[in-house]
């Protein structure tokens, strides 16, 4: 689902925020099976992405993987073992994290 945000035709050169994700069930990062063709269009990640304009163009995403530890391709792309890399199209615009460990 998504949020618009209007800014009633103010100009601006700066997108200032944050946001707190919290771990339920189990989050798949950037598992394949949201799409085999990734796009901005589409959805790409378990998680929250931010984007602006028409075409879309990419801001920041937070993707939530599975575990930090544990041999899955639902991990993040940093956990070890690593999890699916990223769509190309965010570049390093992106965080991903887990909340679960396992030894």
């Amino acid at each position: 689902d998504s949020v618009n945000f209007t800014t009633s035709g103010l100009q601006y050169n700066k997108v200032c925020g944050r946001v707190v994700g919290y771990q339920l069930g189990s989050p798949d990062g950037f598992h394949a099976h949201f799409c085999s063709d990734c796009t901005i269009n589409k959805a790409y990640v378990d998680g929250i992405s931010i984007t602006y304009g028409i075409p879309r163009k990419h801001i920041w995403t937070l993707a939530a993987g599975l575990y930090e530890t544990e041999h899955l391709v639902y991990n993040c792309p940093c956990s070890s073992p690593a999890g699916r890399q990223p769509p190309s199209f965010l570049g390093s615009d992106y965080y991903c994290e887990s909340g679960l460990y396992r030894r």
